[in-house]
């Protein structure tokens, strides 16, 4: 359902939404943060190539998990010398970007529909038990999430508005950095380069 440009213009209700479907993807996330006893298989390798990484050994810490050494790692030494907790840490990772996941969704619908069906679709996001759970595990998936739809948004507001076709740079940081948590990201970018190249 594509509505009229009238429609899918930003303004400051648009905010409010934001910050609601936010704060109740924070709040669910935050309660499943605090009932998650048990962490995922991965997890455990995570943690320790952190562990490696905090001791600047990147030689252990390719040995001690995956080969790749991605954003996730290395942000959480950075969150464990706030919580001094290497579980917590990475929980915390996820949980932050799993709950900001749906600012970015809400504003890229927000380009093809009206106000009430992106909120509906954002409070879809923000409820789902599947995205509620992994946004407390040690994954890389939330960052993932965060900045690959960061990126799509970025995206199709540069090409749909020429003013702000600056936007590109910052959609391609976006996919990159999507990038360095996971290699998935490699379909948006080549999806980006083939609209620009035949519809654009």
């Amino acid at each position: 359902m594509r509505t009229n440009n009238q429609q899918t213009e930003i303004n400051r209700t648009d905010y409010t939404i934001i910050l609601g479907l936010f704060l109740i993807s924070l709040v669910l996330r935050f309660y499943a943060f605090l009932n998650t006893p048990l962490i995922n298989h991965d997890g455990v390798w995570y943690i320790n190539q952190a562990k490696a990484l905090a001791l600047n050994n990147w030689d252990l810490a390719r040995d001690c998990g995956y080969d790749f050494i991605s954003l996730y790692h290395l942000l959480i030494p950075v969150f464990f010398k706030i919580t001094s907790d290497w579980i917590i840490a990475g929980m915390s990772i996820s949980l932050i970007f799993g709950s900001l996941t749906v600012i970015p969704m809400y504003l890229f619908l927000r380009h093809f529909f009206n106000m009430k069906i992106s909120f509906l679709a954002g409070l879809a996001l923000s409820v789902n038990p599947f995205f509620v759970s992994y946004s407390v595990e040690l994954i890389k998936d939330p960052i993932f999430w965060f900045f690959g739809l960061l990126g799509i948004y970025l995206f199709v507001t540069a090409i749909k508005n020429e003013k702000r076709a600056f936007l590109l740079i910052f959609s391609n940081v976006s996919f990159l950095i999507a990038g360095f948590a996971r290699f998935e990201i490699i379909i948006y970018i080549i999806g980006s380069i083939i609209y620009i190249l035949f519809f654009e």
